[in-house]
């Protein structure tokens, strides 16, 4: 069951990623990426000093890209809507953009 690329696709064409684990239970995951970027700068000004990225299928290329979004937004360089553009033009593993919401 681990060994299959499984997606889902929607009426609108979206592709929705399907992992199982290591008890064969599977996860659907959506196609648009979820970002919190516009929450960072209010977190950290809070005091939150360590924020986790997680990643489904990216390459290491694309994962770069994002990590290195974040941490130009942790240290004033970009905003959080900078941000969020980046990130909403980063393509999944079937290389289709599928946008990124909250």
């Amino acid at each position: 069951c681990e060994s299959a690329q499984v997606h889902l696709r929607s009426h609108d064409g979206q592709d929705h990623r399907v992992m199982a684990d290591m008890g064969c239970r599977n996860t659907v995951f959506n196609a648009a990426a979820q970002s919190g970027a516009c929450y960072v700068s209010e977190l950290a000004a809070s005091g939150f000093g360590r924020f986790r990225i997680e990643l489904v299928d990216e390459s290491a290329d694309r994962a770069r890209e994002v990590v290195q979004g974040y941490q130009s937004l942790l240290r004033g360089d970009i905003t959080d809507e900078q941000l969020m553009r980046r990130l909403d033009l980063i393509p999944d593993a079937n290389d289709a953009v599928q946008g990124v919401g909250l």
